[in-house]
């Protein structure tokens, strides 16, 4: 809990400032991927994202990514829900498969992530 705590302040304003952008979102990134592996639901539907979608710093395979996002998933993280509904929709890390991409959409969103 503390280092996905510790990723998100890395990535606030205080932190950007002091670091820089690139450092604190780089310093970000590894602690993200550290909770993730650790187990930290949260942590790894961020990660994936952070590696599917382009954040600076998280740059793991996308299957690796995918595979976060479906434990997140799983576990009923509806961040996680979502990011796995994106890499369907785009077929980034999974084939793409639009039916699934929705179904996952719907329930994300149904819980009230409007990621």
């Amino acid at each position: 809990v503390e280092m996905y705590a510790s990723a998100m302040r890395l990535r606030s304003g205080a932190m950007v400032e002091r670091l820089g952008w690139a450092a604190s979102k780089k310093a970000a990134a590894a602690l993200l991927e550290e909770a993730a592996e650790r187990g930290h639901v949260r942590a790894m539907a961020w990660a994936a994202y952070c590696s599917l979608f382009s954040c600076e710093g998280g740059a793991w395979e996308a299957q690796k990514a995918v595979e976060w996002a479906r434990r997140a998933s799983e576990a009923g993280d509806l961040v996680g829900k979502a990011v796995l509904a994106f890499a369907y929709r785009i077929g980034k890390g999974v084939e793409m498969d639009a039916e699934e991409a929705l179904r996952l959409a719907r329930e994300s969103a149904a819980g009230g992530e409007a990621l």
